[in-house]
């Protein structure tokens, strides 16, 4: 085990920084090294991301990450620690751009941004940093992905293992959801990840929890030693804030009236924001030495770079310009700002110790913090509570600030506010504690995966509504929904501007023959990811964003996507496929630390499977995946399509692809032409694979080898998504295998088939009976929490591996 050297860690942190270490940096960096968890909290200000990210770059671990996911309450925080974390990446010289030969991405970007309206890195794949929100990290530990097809819900069932996972300001996690589903679902990868946990203002009973379910150490540990840790903040001992409690709603008259030199008003909702700024535009019309600028969630990226680069400007450490900012919640994490007046809405008290936080923020300032009643209008308190009324925190915040119109700000005195009107409500939602909560992930994971019957996850994560979707404005329906600019709203955002059976654009079907379909019914809204709406009922304005019901004439910026591998096929040899997966996977496993990181060592004290059996387990998966593709059926089929492309075709060896691409509607008619049907595959793969797997897998000891075979059937069965059917009466599909199968093999050491197993699973009455008992080793209800991280990681590591050898061979000239 390396051991933590102080002097080293002080040296690389200065290197990375320009800055000298906190003295709880230094401890969130040796409770890391040791593969520790941590709950980390400190205040606003105090340098908690640098506590995170630098300890990524040094090589003190005694089991390193192989990824740092680092996920936010909303995906409109995620730029800022983006920027943060790519200017870490280019002061230790790795790339921040990636590079692409004959279309595929050789050398992936350090840093990647996966948000539902920037989804950059769908399968947390490319980047050893992926900043991120926790929906879609929970969302694809849930094998319900949010903006991915069913297809692949499972391609991201395991992409935590081996990876130090962030949640930042996790206290805005709703405690009933998807904090206690965090929790669960690291507990579920225990040993396979490293969890931290940071917060400026989490309640006791959070904080407990994850001391008893994770093992979690605080930094800092005990009254002590955080009154220590305030009085070595400058950010703290330096600055003062009052705040003060105004009898009326926030008004643009209000905010002129106070303002000297820079002052930001928060409002709860977009709509307001920009109302707000549109009255502030009016009454600056004089005065030409304020600059106004309005932020939220709804601006394309371009304007929103351009926004927050101007908002760093005009606000950031030193600044010495004259402004005023209107923004959401987009500013309570994430961005380093400060003002002298800072005019909030009434919030919940969490929500408003972050928004205080942008007042006073650096060494010897300060500054007012004015909290407004909410305007007197139908549900104004959204989006904190139901339609049918305000949320329980609201109503407390209002109490306890009512009585005293004046406060002097410290963090004590915040982090009392917050026990007293969160505490109760946090002791009440985790009162269950986190085994039903499991029981709860472990229904979903089996409903999406195993029974292949979808299921919500939504009211894990962030309640029935949380699941958004991608708006394109466009006059016609782009290609596809990524070829286009998006800005992710609430689905049922869009239902009011449905009437009359009007249609007002299109919505994503995922259709191969027709995907984009007339958009004019609300339950359509339910069924898709993706919508585009036409410049008339979605007007956008560079300035203010997007404004629904409002005609406008910009439409969706061009998006160029990323590569996705495997989109289009050439013609390929059956066993040069199968090794070039095979060869992906072990790779894959050592991009992961599989060797000597996180990972490897996850699976040695989990499943006691070392590197070598785990890369035995993956080779096998990647050699046997496509061995119902050896089925006499399909054979003929290819031979067949391939022959409909050029007539003098001649089939030399057994086929793994055809040259097919899906964005070719020619290809698609031609594919659907062909006389012979194509059978499916992937459970014949499986199902014959009984006969290969126990020779193949000999280095996997007795104990668990029934078990590694059952996971390894499982990956292979999944690797397109599907599973065994569950509707009584339907067959699995296996036909009979090609002649001189298994000369396909031979080039393989180890994985000659058992002839005699072969005859008997040939002529077996009831096969999809036999791989369903052979599958529930792992897979059953009962047995998946124990086994599912292995089955999950084999299922990822194939799929991706398959998508990435796929696209290699497509870049063959």
């Amino acid at each position: 085990m390396i051991s933590f050297v102080e002097s080293d860690y002080r040296r690389h942190f200065e290197r990375l920084t320009k800055l000298q270490p906190f003295d709880y940096q230094i401890d969130v960096a040796r409770l890391l090294f040791a593969g520790r968890n941590v709950i980390l909290r400190a205040p606003t200000g105090a340098g908690k991301t640098w506590a995170v990210l630098a300890p990524f770059f040094c090589d003190q671990w005694s089991a390193q990450p192989s990824r740092l996911i680092y996920a936010l309450p909303l995906r409109t925080l995620a730029n800022g620690i983006y920027r943060e974390a790519r200017e870490a990446a280019a002061k230790a010289g790795l790339p921040l751009e990636p590079i692409v030969e004959r279309g595929r991405e050789i050398v992936h970007p350090f840093v990647t941004l996966q948000t539902g309206e920037q989804p950059d890195d769908e399968f947390f794949d490319r980047g050893r940093i992926i900043v991120t929100t926790y929906d879609q990290i929970l969302s694809g530990l849930l094998c319900g992905p949010y903006g991915l097809s069913d297809r692949l819900h499972n391609v991201n069932a395991a992409a935590i293992a081996g990876a130090l996972v962030v949640f930042d300001e996790f206290h805005l996690m709703p405690p009933e959801k998807a904090f206690l589903t965090g929790v669960a679902t690291l507990r579920l990868f225990e040993g396979l990840c490293q969890s931290v946990w940071m917060t400026a203002t989490a309640t006791a009973p959070l904080e407990q929890m994850l001391r008893s379910v994770l093992d979690a150490v605080p930094v800092p540990d005990g009254e002590d030693a955080m009154r220590q840790m305030i009085d070595s903040l400058p950010s703290v001992t330096s600055v003062r804030r009052t705040l003060v409690t105004e009898p009326q709603p926030l008004s643009a008259e209000a905010v002129v009236r106070n303002h000297r030199r820079r002052s930001i008003a928060i409002v709860n909702t977009v709509g307001r924001a920009q109302d707000l700024f549109l009255e502030l535009q009016k009454l600056l019309t004089e005065r030409s030495d304020v600059k106004p600028i309005l932020l939220h969630s709804r601006f394309f990226k371009q304007d929103r770079t351009r926004l927050e680069a101007r908002l760093q400007k005009l606000f950031g450490k030193q600044s010495s310009e004259n402004a005023i900012l209107v923004a959401t919640q987009v500013i309570e994490a994430g961005i380093d700002i400060s003002c002298e007046h800072l005019h909030t809405e009434l919030c919940p008290m969490d929500s408003l110790a972050q928004r205080a936080g942008r007042c006073a923020r650096f060494e010897n300032e300060t500054g007012t913090v004015h909290v407004y009643q909410l305007p007197d209008a139908p549900r104004a308190w959204l989006p904190y509570g139901e339609p049918g009324g305000e949320d329980d925190a609201l109503t407390a915040t209002r109490k306890l600030l009512s009585e005293k119109p004046e406060h002097k700000l410290d963090p004590p005195l915040v982090a009392d506010w917050v026990q007293q009107v969160h505490g109760l409500d946090d002791e009440r939602a985790t009162r269950e504690g986190y085994r039903p909560r499991t029981r709860k992930v472990i229904d979903a994971i089996y409903e999406n995966t195993i029974q292949r019957n979808p299921a919500g996850i939504a009211h894990l994560i962030r309640g029935n509504d949380s699941e958004s979707i991608r708006i394109v404005i466009a006059d016609k329906s782009p290609e596809s929904p990524g070829k286009m600019e998006s800005i992710s709203l609430s689905r049922w955002s869009v239902a009011p501007h449905l009437k009359d059976g009007n249609s007002i654009g299109w919505y994503w079907s995922g259709d191969q023959m027709q995907p984009w379909q007339s958009l004019d019914k609300r339950e359509q809204l339910g069924a898709t990811y993706a919508v585009c709406l036409r410049p008339e009922f979605a007007g956008y304005n560079h300035d203010t964003g997007l404004r629904l019901g409002q005609p406008g004439a910009v439409q969706s910026p061009p998006r160029i996507e990323p590569k996705r591998p495997g989109w289009s096929y050439k013609e390929e040899a059956w066993t040069n496929h199968a090794r070039m997966v095979a060869a992906e996977a072990e790779s894959r496993l050592n991009r992961d630390g599989c060797a000597n990181g996180l990972l490897g060592s996850g699976f040695q004290s989990r499943f006691e499977l070392n590197a070598d059996q785990m890369r035995t387990a993956a080779r096998a998966c990647g050699l046997l995946h496509d061995l119902g593709k050896l089925q006499t059926r399909w054979q003929q089929w290819a031979e067949e399509y391939q022959e409909s492309k050029n007539s003098s075709y001649l089939m030399v060896a057994p086929l793994a692809h055809t040259d097919f691409d899906y964005d070719s509607a020619e290809d698609r008619v031609r594919a659907g032409s062909v006389k012979i049907s194509r059978p499916p595959h992937a459970a014949a793969s499986a199902y014959y694979s009984l006969s290969i797997l126990d020779r193949a897998l000999s280095g996997i000891t007795p104990d668990s080898k029934s078990e590694v075979v059952s996971a390894s059937l499982a990956a292979i069965l999944a690797h397109h998504g599907a599973f065994v059917p569950k509707r009584p009466g339907l067959d699995i599909g296996v036909l009979p295998l090609t002649s001189g199968w298994e000369k396909c093999l031979d080039s393989f050491d180890g994985y000659a088939p058992d002839l005699p197993v072969f005859s008997q699973l040939a002529k077996w009455p009831d096969k999809k009976g036999l791989l369903t008992d052979c599958l529930k080793l792992t897979t059953s209800r009962d047995s998946l929490e124990q086994w599912w991280p292995l089955v999950a990681y084999l299922m990822r590591t194939l799929r991706l591996a398959d998508q990435g050898a796929t696209s290699e061979w497509s870049c063959h000239e």
